[in-house]
């Protein structure tokens, strides 16, 4: 899964593309402590 992040950051290449991996690690950091 790291590396389809990283890929995606790659192409996104942006502070949102950064931004928005930032929000999935939380998002996913959410569902697990739930």
């Amino acid at each position: 899964m790291s590396r389809f992040w990283g890929a995606m950051i790659l192409l996104s290449g942006t502070i949102e593309g950064t931004a928005f991996l930032q929000l999935s690690e939380v998002g996913a950091a959410s569902i697990i402590v739930q």
